[in-house]
């Protein structure tokens, strides 16, 4: 990643993991988030949705999915299927 690079989602993503793998990346989002203030909101969001899913229990990721939204998705799908959908 070099200074031209542009930050994607995923550098942002990482750099909250942890998994940049050097200095340079990690110094390329900083320099990134001081410098674009969408981009700090937007990382500023991330940052918020990252505390949260990484003090979610596990287990949480094998409870079943509530039939209310299956029903959702099912009509969501139904109803781009059937032509129901507006384009354009």
């Amino acid at each position: 990643m070099t200074e031209t690079h542009t930050i994607s989602y995923q550098d942002l993503w990482d750099y909250l993991d942890g998994l940049l793998d050097t200095p340079e990346a990690r110094r390329a989002v900083e320099t990134a988030l001081m410098r674009n203030e969408v981009l700090a909101a937007q990382f500023s969001l991330m940052r918020a949705q990252h505390r949260v899913l990484s003090q979610t229990p596990a287990s949480v990721e094998r409870e079943a999915v509530p039939q209310r939204l299956l029903n959702v998705v099912r009509r969501a799908r139904h109803a781009g299927a059937s032509g129901d959908e507006k384009t354009g």
